[in-house]
C-alpha cells in the first residue's frame, strides 16, 4: 500500500517528510538515525547479551520490561546506543521480535 502521511514533530506531513520516511530509510542503509550520541552503536551480539543480561536481572515480581524504557536502559546501564535502524530495522518492536 501507499504511503501518504507520516508524522514529523507532532504534525502530520506528506510522507516524504516524515520520521517515518527518515527511519526506513536509515535502516534499508543499516544506519543510525541520531547524529551527536557518544556512545558506540550496539551489534546484534551486544544487543542480545544486554538483553539478557536485563532479563535474568529482573526482580521477581517483574513480568516485563516496557518497551519505551529499552532504549534509555541499553544507554545508561550499558552505555551504549541500541539503534534499530543500524541494525536493518525501522522500529524498535520489530527488532525485538527478531
Amino acid at each position: 500500500h501507499k504511503k501518504l502521511l507520516g508524522y514529523h514533530n507532532g504534525a502530520v506531513v506528506p510522507y516524504s517528510h516524515s520520521q517515518s520516511m527518515v527511519k526506513e530509510r536509515c535502516a534499508e542503509r543499516c544506519r543510525p538515525c541520531t547524529s551527536g550520541r557518544r556512545n558506540r552503536i550496539a551489534t546484534w551480539d551486544m544487543v542480545r547479551t544486554c538483553l539478557r543480561e536485563l532479563i535474568n536481572g529482573m526482580a521477581p515480581d517483574e513480568e516485563l520490561i516496557p518497551l519505551s524504557n529499552i532504549k534509555r536502559t541499553f544507554r545508561s546501564q550499558f552505555h551504549m546506543e541500541l539503534s534499530e535502524t543500524a541494525l536493518g530495522y525501522a522500529k524498535l518492536s520489530e527488532l525485538l521480535q527478531d
